[in-house]
């Protein structure tokens, strides 16, 4: 599991100028939320107990957290130095993070998921999905403090959460908050969130395809202070189906039909998207024949207009006949007339000719 790349602190929810008794307090109160334990089947909580204490080991330890200080994204837990891919992204993010508030007052982050479908649901629908996200906790309303009077007013900024009205480097002592937390909330440990599986009812529009994204805004993590959530983001992964194809807008569907029925002619039950539906095979119908059924396929991107279902019908013949089955076969070709196949005699003739 990758938790180099966490950023420590905010694991724990404490500013880079926390105490080692505030760094202490956080980790009791996260590993007591986050105990594998107390979530023996949950395996993203359980995660999150891995990174919690990876953090701690660093930062609870004076000569590791002066060397994390020192490094950043950069520090490996096996103290493995650095790629170059690291050093590129470290120097990119670093300049580009001059100019923009602090990554962790920003605006919630983006949930990324699997969204399942059948091939009827592709017709449009509402779908209940479960989403593993940051949500702000209820007790604490988002605050990280067990109660209002467990939150103070950071002396250092004087509640401003910048030391300067000219930087947005936000204010050490209280990681830009504008005030400390002196007894942590005991449901989120003092981050002001916590992960949650919720249920979202999501409208599936219709004519998706496969691989496409969905945006739905809001229903990401949730974000602290006064910016916006992030949004869900929803990859189509369309199920096949046993029996349809789908070929854009459009349906394909083989159907093997008897050599009796291709012959005499049938009415055939077909599967559709909504259900199933009747169509009538004529006499003497050849195999591959194909039948059309207009507006039955799927709708195009803008749910204005459908595809055709197509029904294509291959003649089965009997993969074992009896004796006495094969003699009453006999018996009916004898008694067919040449005429009765003109595209044999055709061939025969031309044949014959060559």
């Amino acid at each position: 599991m990758p938790v180099d790349n966490s950023d420590f602190y905010v694991e724990l929810g404490v500013p880079k100028a926390a105490t080692q008794d505030e760094i202490r307090q956080a980790f009791k109160a996260l590993a007591r939320r986050y105990h594998p334990d107390r979530n023996p089947e949950d395996v993203p909580t359980q995660e999150k107990f891995q990174r919690i204490t990876a953090a701690y080991d660093v930062l609870s330890d004076p000569e590791k957290r002066q060397v994390y200080d020192r490094l950043g994204p950069l520090y490996h837990l096996d103290k493995a130095p650095p790629t170059a891919d690291e050093l590129g992204r470290f120097v990119t993010d670093t300049i580009g993070g001059i100019f923009k508030s602090h990554p962790r007052y920003r605006g919630g982050t983006d949930v990324e998921t699997t969204l399942r479908l059948n091939l009827t649901e592709v017709l449009g629908c509402s779908k209940d999905i479960k989403v593993l996200r940051d949500v702000i906790c209820t007790p604490c309303s988002g605050t990280g403090a067990k109660t209002a009077s467990d939150k103070i007013v950071c002396s250092e900024c004087e509640g401003k959460g910048r030391k300067s009205r000219f930087f947005r480097s936000p204010c050490a002592s209280c990681d830009g908050k504008g005030y400390r937390i002196l007894k942590r909330c005991s449901k989120c440990g003092g981050i002001g969130r916590e992960e949650t599986a919720d249920t979202l009812t999501i409208n599936v529009p219709g004519g998706v395809q496969q691989g496409q994204l969905l945006r739905v805004k809001g229903k990401g993590n949730a974000a602290l202070g006064d910016k916006g959530n992030g949004d869900l983001l929803l990859s189509v992964q369309i199920q096949p189906h046993p029996i349809l194809e789908r070929r854009g807008r459009d349906i394909y569907c083989e159907i093997p039909l008897l050599w009796n029925e291709a012959i005499l002619g049938v009415s055939l039950t077909i599967p559709t998207l909504e259900g199933t539906t009747q169509i009538r095979v004529p006499p003497n119908t050849p195999t591959h024949q194909l039948f059309r059924l207009t507006g039955r396929g799927l709708p195009d991107a803008n749910n204005q207009s459908r595809g055709d279902l197509h029904i294509r019908v291959i003649v089965e013949l009997p993969q074992s006949l009896t004796v006495q089955q094969e003699k009453l076969l006999q018996t009916l070709v004898e008694d067919l007339l040449p005429h009765q196949s003109p595209k044999r005699q055709d061939f025969e003739k031309h044949f014959s000719n060559s």
